[in-house]
């Protein structure tokens, strides 16, 4: 009985590599996408809030929108410059 020579598996393995490597960068720039969209969302948000007359500490709302939108901002184009990469 011959054996199957180790080469082939070590080449099914680097193409399945590349493959994953492809599909990780779609998942990274579809992720930058939605955490954009999330930043644009909590900034228009903030923005209704304040204009509607509630009783809330508009302050509050103010300080932690902006710290939200910033911090999903700066993760989506984080995670879109990798995966440009």
């Amino acid at each position: 009985m011959s054996k199957i020579p180790a080469k082939q598996v070590y080449y099914t393995k680097k193409t399945s590599l590349r493959k994953n490597r492809r599909l990780l960068k779609a998942i990274y720039l579809e992720i930058s996408k939605y955490g954009l969209d999330l930043s644009k969302l909590v900034f228009a948000g903030v923005i209704l809030v304040n204009i509607m007359s509630l009783d809330v500490n508009k302050f509050f709302i103010f300080v932690l929108g902006t710290i939200a939108v910033t911090l999903l901002a700066c993760i989506s184009f984080i995670l879109f410059i990798k995966g440009k990469e």
